[in-house]
């Protein structure tokens, strides 16, 4: 054998390997994740395929340039590096595809990396086995099996890998942002002269925490003297994706048909969008989750969802968050803290060509600043309905009562409901100087309740806050009404609110009464399995929530049902 063949042969599987390693880590692993996962991202498959393989051409040359040049250095140091090399693709491979289970949730969460005993230890001893089992294929054997095991083997995987991604992309409905909407920021502050319905829905506010913040605070009951504080009601859904567009439309979701249909068909079927439009309202809905209200067949129909080119700010940001989604599964359990930013990351790099409008955020942090020094406000004659929502109480535990942000470990639940006051009482300070308070039927409320103690009784989410002052309706205090209602019903009352119902008269419920009320349960992890509940007493008592025996499941399920759906996306 030649000199130079037997050096290409030497060097072949430190190729072959640099291939691998970077196809798995650099291009199947964030596509993977993007298309199991499209709709907790903004961009779509066009925007990300220049990055990640850019991404996975540049570490590929790199990687192999390295081995090369380890080479011609040394022949032991060679094998060392190839040694480690097919340790890092074994041990990634298992590590992202089989040891998934229990990820922590990427919802925001402050999580204690150092409590993760367990995950930890598999993890180690994960890389300890396999570095073992490589030095012990080294030492048993002859060298040169070694280098052709690590050829075979990592040869194998990446044709195995190849297929995997070629059935996925060919078996997966792939979004096209070309045909979605971008919900923007445009017009947020604007406000009629002539007649306004204002809901600012504040997320995950538990009823029962949010009064006792609001009693301690002396001035809460004389600024929201004009409205009534509805202390029952009943969400109908544990969670925002289902909880937001099920109060907007009164349709429920039980899992017949896939999610995009349902949001079209429920809001086609929604009385207030129809009222509203049939009135000629200009119609503004600001919410951050973009799965809601993107679909291109919303076109024309609310003046802040847009059609413009979203981008990444730049191609090197757009890369580490590559590595990023590529770690959040495929890191050694230590490794992952790093990639756990990946939402924030996405979000900071998103940018939106539309001239006159950003995306949308629903950050407390970028909602007060814009309220608190001046007032935003400005008017039009034409008649307006805002829906805007924000981050409100939701994990992470991180504002003080003046909506300053602060380290989680000061922070509590109760810190970010006492901010969610102070918004509340900005946003209405800012109206009435607006001379707008009047003519305007204005609702604070929130999608869903909120279990604190995380996992201990998810049932306790089905009682949000609701206050609610009709146009012109005016009051000597806060009133409170123990009225059963039920998100259900908020369709129609919005509509009542618009026909210069009092708050006392939206809903057809009054104190006392004894409604039944439904409750779709479900776990964030698991949307396409609900469990329907009925409520026979207060929606704050879950001794009074009873399962009726109704299972809905998602017919495709085994298509929804993915490692990173079931253990690390967020609470939304």
């Amino acid at each position: 054998m030649s000199a130079q063949k037997k050096r290409l042969n030497g060097i072949s599987a430190g190729i072959i390997l640099s291939i691998s390693i970077c196809f798995m880590l650099c291009f199947y692993a964030p596509l993977e994740l993007f298309l199991t996962n499209q709709d907790e991202f903004w961009f779509d498959l066009k925007t990300i395929i220049l990055p990640v393989s850019l991404l996975f051409v540049a570490t590929t040359i790199f990687s192999i340039i390295i081995f090369a040049l380890v080479r011609i250095i040394s022949k032991k140091l060679y094998y060392f590096s190839l040694a480690a090399g097919f340790t890092i693709l074994i041990s990634c491979y298992i590590q992202g595809n089989f040891m998934i289970g229990s990820l922590p949730a990427l919802d925001g969460t402050n999580i204690d990396w150092s409590s993760g005993i367990g995950h930890r230890v598999q993890s180690i001893v994960l890389w300890a086995d396999i570095a073992s089992l490589v030095a012990f294929i080294i030492f048993k054997f002859k060298i040169i099996i070694f280098r052709k095991v690590t050829f075979i083997g990592s040869l194998c995987l990446l044709l195995m890998l190849s297929v995997t991604l070629s059935t996925l992309l060919l078996t997966t409905n792939i979004k096209d942002n070309n045909y979605s909407l971008s919900v923007t920021d445009k017009n947020e502050f604007q406000f009629s002269t002539d007649k306004n319905v204002i809901v600012l829905m504040l997320d995950a506010v538990n009823e029962k925490d949010f009064v006792e913040v609001i009693n301690a605070d002396p001035d809460f009951a004389e600024d929201f003297k004009d409205f009534t504080h509805f202390d029952n009601v009943a969400s109908g859904y544990p969670f925002t994706q289902m909880a937001v567009p099920f109060a907007l439309t009164g349709e429920w979701c039980e899992n017949d048909k896939p999610y995009v249909d349902y949001i079209e068909e429920s809001f086609n079927k929604s009385p207030i969008i129809n009222h509203l439009e049939k009135q000629n309202y200009k119609i503004g809905i600001y919410d951050d989750g973009e799965f809601h209200f993107s679909s291109n067949r919303f076109a024309g129909r609310f003046e802040n969802q847009l059609g413009p080119t979203d981008t990444y700010s730049s191609l090197y940001s757009c890369m580490k968050l590559m590595v990023k989604m590529a770690g959040i599964k495929y890191a050694p359990w230590d490794a992952k803290r790093f990639c756990y930013n990946l939402i924030d990351h996405s979000k900071k790099i998103h940018i939106n060509l539309t001239p006159d409008a950003d995306i949308y955020n629903w950050s407390n942090s970028i909602f007060y600043p814009q309220i608190k020094d001046k007032n935003p406000i400005t008017t039009t004659d034409d008649k307006c309905f805002r829906f805007i929502h924000i981050e409100g109480a939701h994990t992470p535990y991180q504002y003080d009562k003046d909506v300053n942000l602060i380290d989680g470990s000061e922070a509590s639940y109760e810190s970010n409901l006492e901010a969610c006051v102070t918004i509340c009482k900005k946003f209405i300070q800012r109206i009435k100087e607006s001379n707008i308070y009047d003519n305007s039927a204005i609702v604070i409320m929130a999608d869903h309740g909120f279990d604190k103690y995380i996992r201990g009784n998810l049932l306790d989410r089905a009682n949000p806050i609701m206050l609610i002052k009709g146009i012109n309706e005016t009051n000597d205090k806060l009133i409170t009404s123990s009225a059963p209602i039920s998100h259900e019903d908020f369709p129609q009352a919005l509509i009542k609110l618009t026909e210069n119902k009092k708050s006392t008269e939206v809903f057809d419920s009054k104190d006392g009464d004894n409604s039944k009320r439904r409750f779709l349960f479900y776990d964030y992890t698991r949307e396409y399995h609900m469990v329907e509940y009925f409520i026979n007493g207060r929606a704050d008592n879950t001794e009074s929530m009873k399962p009726t025996g109704k299972i809905f499941d998602y017919v495709e399920k085994d298509n929804l049902e993915n490692p990173i759906n079931n253990s690390a996306t967020g609470d939304k």
